[in-house]
């Protein structure tokens, strides 16, 4: 027993100890023959004391004692017990300080009669360590928290004059145009109307970050025909894919692919993973968008991880011919807020919200987004996991 780094007691049933070993005695400071007859709360001082005082100790069982409770059951069972955590008081030195125990009892045969063998291991440290994180997570929940009330609460305040802009620029407009006239002013009233789009949408996209990151989604499912749905979305080019002269391709091999879900929400998702893809695309470029029906479970080639994916499930893609992404930001480009490039002059504007809003919105449906390239210059494929649902008839 003295060979184990360990600390380890033999005690009979009634928590009162036979022996000690050599790491019980440096720990406690009590000698092996000082120890012998003791009773465990006399050799630690187990945190219950300073609720019971006297009662502890003094040849005395402690009722609340953790470390008692623990021998004696195994000695009344013969189970062990395993890693049970316990607080004690440390007397060392004529010091009393606060500790954390793990405790492990098991049930041995000694030349006295059957006894239990204790073995304990300080795990103060750790405890002070994960205490110490609990709090700071709190405190971070807290700032986020107060992140997210304090932008949403910013955002409906610039939306009032934002309004306000737009329905005064309508109204010259109006005005000029009755007068019949023309020219630079209504260049610079266009300028007005399209920036004032502009930031509209990044207000948009903060609001509906907020409400989705808040937990206060509301997801309306219904049955759709998924074929169709894409379909009918893609008919409806995005503006900017068109300004860039971005071809939209469908690559689909069925006509009835049939899904549960949240058509607003879900088009909202895919719109942002759309804009994102336009938006890193070159000009003139293509983008691929199809869907296919899944179960089983898939390889992501480049990070090797596997996809547990329901069955029966929708696997959606959105394939782009763009700059790709590092194989180590593929996770990162999913936080809010977040952007590759962080400086005031980058190439791509944004706020750095779509494709953060819209995991949130597919996860949300019990599903999942993530992200697949081969690193740098080499494009980015990415999908879209939906659950089914109940498969109806055609």
């Amino acid at each position: 027993m003295d060979k184990f780094p360990l600390m380890m007691m033999i005690t009979d049933g009634n928590a009162r100890i036979k022996r000690i070993n050599g790491a019980m005695e440096k720990y406690t400071g009590v000698s092996a023959s000082r120890a012998s007859g003791m009773m465990c709360g006399d050799l630690i001082f187990c945190g219950s004391r300073l609720k019971n005082g006297p009662e502890c100790g003094g040849g005395k069982k402690c009722p609340d004692c953790g470390i008692r409770q623990a021998i004696e059951y195994t000695f009344r069972t013969g189970k062990s017990v395993e890693n049970k955590t316990v607080e004690f008081i440390s007397k060392k030195s004529g010091k009393k300080i606060k500790r954390a125990l793990l405790v492990s009892t098991v049930s041995i045969g000694t030349k006295s009669g059957r006894s239990v063998l204790a073995a304990f291991e300080d795990i103060t440290s750790r405890k002070l360590a994960e205490n110490a994180l609990k709090k700071s997570y709190r405190k971070l929940r807290e700032l986020d928290s107060m992140k997210t009330n304090f932008i949403s609460m910013a955002s409906h305040e610039l939306r009032t004059p934002l309004t306000i802009i737009k329905g005064y620029t309508a109204l010259i407009k109006q005005e000029l145009a009755g007068c019949g006239q023309t020219g630079s002013i209504n260049e610079y009233l266009k300028e007005i109307e399209t920036n004032s789009k502009k930031l509209d949408n990044i207000i948009e996209d903060i609001l509906n970050s907020s409400v989705v990151r808040g937990g206060t989604i509301a997801v309306s499912r219904a049955r759709v025909n998924a074929v169709q749905l894409l379909r009918n979305f893609i008919s409806a080019a995005d503006e900017q894919a068109n300004k860039k002269n971005i071809s939209l391709a469908v690559e689909i091999s069925e006509n009835y692919i049939p899904v549960d879900l949240d058509e607003t929400l879900f088009l909202k998702a895919l719109n942002n993973i759309i804009d994102n893809a336009v938006k890193f695309s070159e000009a003139g470029s293509k983008i691929i968008i199809g869907m296919e029906p899944v179960d089983g479970s898939r390889t992501s080639p480049p990070s090797g991880r596997t996809i547990k994916i329901q069955a029966p499930s929708v696997l959606f893609f959105v394939k782009d011919y763009g700059p790709g992404i590092a194989v180590n930001e593929q996770e990162n480009i999913f936080d809010r807020f977040y952007q590759a490039d962080n400086s005031i002059k980058r190439e791509h504007p944004g706020m750095g919200l779509g494709l953060s809003t819209a995991r949130d919105i597919i996860r949300a449906h019990g599903g999942d987004l993530w992200v697949e390239s081969r690193g740098k210059g080499r494009g980015a494929v990415f999908f879209i996991l939906i659950p089914a649902g109940k498969v109806a008839d055609k």
